[in-house]
């Protein structure tokens, strides 16, 4: 499995949006690797893991070829995560001959909810397309076994949400795909000890 990561920071990015601290301070004034965007990665350039805000950057800057990806899973409902509405630029009259064709999203239940309070215009089922995947849960995507599981963050949220960490099974190798302030719940130490492969 190759993994690239286009961004590693939590939601104000590094440095802070708004932040003069010493060490914010000193990453802008320095620049280059020592900027971090919102967090977003890719398995062997054919699964992408979330769909910040900063997506449209990393294209850019990065390298990352979105039209040529099928599906993303979600890990969770914060903004730094899903922006949902940059989903809607798949839709006929934003982007022309796409192939493929349809873009596939894989999200706990809040993560749905914010695709589905899209606009109609936004919500083109001929180009996206979106379905809840329930923790504990393995399914196949794109070739790889996916299994969601339950994290430590957002519980303090009312109501709270649901937080995916994802393991990622394929060919004898397995990848944990973790979000920023995120660990497994206990029973998600139960899980992946009787299930990875690593």
């Amino acid at each position: 499995m190759k993994i690239k990561y286009y961004g590693t920071a939590a939601a104000e990015g590094w440095p802070g949006l708004f932040c003069v601290c010493p060490f914010c301070t000193e990453a802008k004034k320095r620049g280059g690797k020592n900027i971090r965007t919102r967090s977003q990665s890719a398995i062997d350039d054919r699964l992408l893991i979330d769909f910040p805000p900063d997506t449209y950057l990393h294209m850019l800057f990065y390298g990352l070829d979105l039209p040529k990806y099928k599906s993303c899973i979600i890990t969770h409902a914060h903004e730094d995560h899903l922006y949902p509405q940059d989903l809607g630029m798949r839709a006929h009259g934003y982007a022309s001959e796409l192939i493929p064709e349809k873009f596939s999203v894989y999200a706990p239940d809040s993560a749905i909810a914010l695709i589905e309070a899209l606009p109609d215009w936004a919500k083109d089922r001929e180009r996206l397309e979106w379905q809840e995947i329930m923790e504990y849960t393995t399914c196949e995507i794109e070739g790889y076994k996916v299994t969601p599981m339950l994290a430590r963050h957002g519980k303090y949220e009312k109501p709270p949400i649901k937080c995916y960490i994802y393991t990622i099974e394929k060919d004898g190798a397995s990848f944990t795909a973790t979000i920023p302030a995120g660990s497994r719940t206990k029973r998600g130490h139960i899980f992946a000890a009787g299930t990875t492969t690593s």
